[in-house]
């Protein structure tokens, strides 16, 4: 007779991860965590990422529509970041920086779909966090996923990526189920070449496509009164299409069954373009109100310019999306305040990078670092607070790993290139600079030829745009105290701080190019 073999510890952990009442047992929390290494004493972590939404648009943050009057009921009873940046404009840098609270040319994931250099994979989050309690990972974002795909082996539970969507879980997710890179880079992105002379890949993709769009159409009839624009979709390769409503109550009982000490973490994909708002929210800013014009982008070139008109309706729906998400985020804090996850979890909410309607651009995944793109929320909830603390000097997301480990009495691995949050363990430090990238144009495994580099210095922040055709050297620099919307550049009228502030970024450049660049 053939022994079965006997059940691992890591598959142990996820059969126990399903079960809520499981989870809530302090016996089974013995049987979890033997020998005394549990850390059933401390506070959880639950993250929640919201792609692609810019402080600029929230009315917590002084915006002009009241776009998110949930998120401030939230920030009643948390710290709130007024100046937190993003390292990037788009989400692989972006989400990478979070997750292991180091730069991009750290982590060299800079470009689109982009993975954490190999040799920087166990210098994670959930790694650090320890395999003595829970680690779950959740996201409706396929670059998302790609990088929790990567940090797998310090995960106990990665949540499908279709597991509250309306439509099903696509064929090659099966075939190679171990290895969700491996078959979205080769089945999926090889089939959407649609190349003529390979007739499988062809016909592979027509019938995903169809297939997508007949599905979509289908949930885009049934809750046409719900969401007139559609139902919320994800637009990179692996598309998918789900109800809002579906997504959170997921997260909530994915919130409620953590057992203590758990780390999770949830990135969704609103209010990230396609936007769809519920009907209730279409016609509530078409108010008439118009930002300020400002100077066209300096790589916008002649003729590119979008229509004004364009630029004023994508921003409503944008801000209209953003309120959906809101109304939802309002069912999650009612559900965590009532069910007690407030008191036992740090509640961190925040975005991977932002978005932009102004300046003749439109959406992220460009070449920019201006406010819009790279200013994101940060309201993060300690157990038991009751009262709300404001803090004003700049942050960045690289401090959020180490300040949750430091939060629940975790060593911080010198690999981190962040520090400890203002009102959080750490000091205010007004002149500390932030810097931001994007290097979509530059080699990962090479030194950083063509990119965009920002870094904010107390009030002032300085823009490098740097190995574009036509624009050997183009720089701004803006006083964000006295010039919030970033409409005079500086560098003529400040000689003396421009170049300050460009012998500093063209230092911390030359430093991290040096590991590339042969003597």
């Amino acid at each position: 007779m053939t022994m079965k073999p006997p059940i691992s510890r890591r598959d142990f952990l996820k059969l126990l991860a399903l079960t809520a009442a499981t989870f809530l047992s302090k016996s089974v929390d013995r049987l979890l965590f033997p020998g005394g290494k549990s850390h059933s004493d401390t506070p959880g972590v639950i993250i929640l990422v919201l792609d692609t939404l810019s402080a600029l648009n929230m009315s917590l943050h002084g915006y002009a529509r009241q776009t998110t009057p949930n998120m401030e009921r939230f920030a009643s009873r948390s710290n709130v970041y007024h100046s937190h940046y993003s390292t990037a404009n788009f989400t692989s840098p972006g989400t990478a920086s979070i997750l292991t609270g180091t730069h991009p040319w750290t982590h060299r994931a800079f470009h689109n779909e982009g993975l954490v250099s190999a040799e920087k994979t166990d210098s994670n989050l959930f790694r650090w966090w320890g395999d003595d309690s829970i680690r779950l990972g959740y996201t409706q974002n396929a670059w998302v996923d790609l990088l929790l795909d990567q940090f797998s082996s310090w995960l106990d539970v990665h949540l499908n990526l279709y597991k509250f969507n309306l439509n099903k879980e696509p064929f090659y997710r099966k075939l190679l189920k171990n290895d969700f890179s491996a078959s979205y880079r080769s089945l999926d992105s090889f089939s959407m070449e649609l190349d003529p002379n390979f007739s499988a890949s062809l016909m592979s993709a027509l019938m995903r496509k169809t297939s997508f769009y007949l599905g979509k159409q289908a949930a885009d009839r049934e809750h046409a009164s719900q969401y007139p624009m559609g139902v919320p979709q994800t637009v990179n390769d692996v598309a998918s299409y789900f109800l809002l409503e579906d997504v959170f109550d997921g997260l909530m009982e994915s919130s409620k069954s953590l057992p203590p000490s758990a780390l999770a973490y949830f990135h969704l994909y609103p209010p990230h373009f396609p936007y769809a708002p519920r009907a209730k929210f279409m016609d509530v800013f078409k108010d008439g109100w118009l930002p300020p014009v400002k100077p066209t982008a300096r790589l916008v070139k002649a003729g590119d310019e979008e229509a004004e008109t364009r630029i004023v309706l994508e921003r409503e729906h944008y801000d209209a999306y953003i309120a959906t998400v809101d109304e939802d985020f309002g069912r999650l804090f009612d559900f965590m305040e009532r069910e007690g996850v407030l008191e036992k979890n740090y509640v961190v909410l925040t975005s991977d990078h932002g978005d932009i309607y102004e300046r003749g651009v439109i959406g992220h995944t460009n070449e920019y670092l201006y406010e819009p793109l790279i200013r994101v929320p940060l309201i993060i909830s300690s157990p038991g607070q009751t009262s709300r603390v404001d803090v004003r000097t700049p942050t960045s997301s690289v401090d959020l790993a180490p300040t949750l480990l430091a939060l629940t009495g975790r060593p911080i691995p010198i690999a981190c290139e962040g520090v400890l949050l203002p009102g959080l363990g750490g000091e205010e430090d007004a002149q500390r600079p932030i810097f931001s990238m994007d290097a979509k144009s530059s080699h990962v495994r090479g030194p950083i030829r063509t990119a965009t580099l920002s870094i904010r210095k107390g009030q002032f922040k300085l823009i490098w745009y740097f190995g574009y055709e036509g624009l050997e050297d183009g720089f701004e620099l803006f006083d964000l105290e006295n010039d919030p919307e970033e409409m005079s550049n500086l560098t003529a009228a400040r000689p003396a701080l421009f170049s300050d502030l460009r012998a500093e970024l063209d230092a911390k450049l030359r430093e991290v190019n040096a590991p590339f660049v042969k003597e």
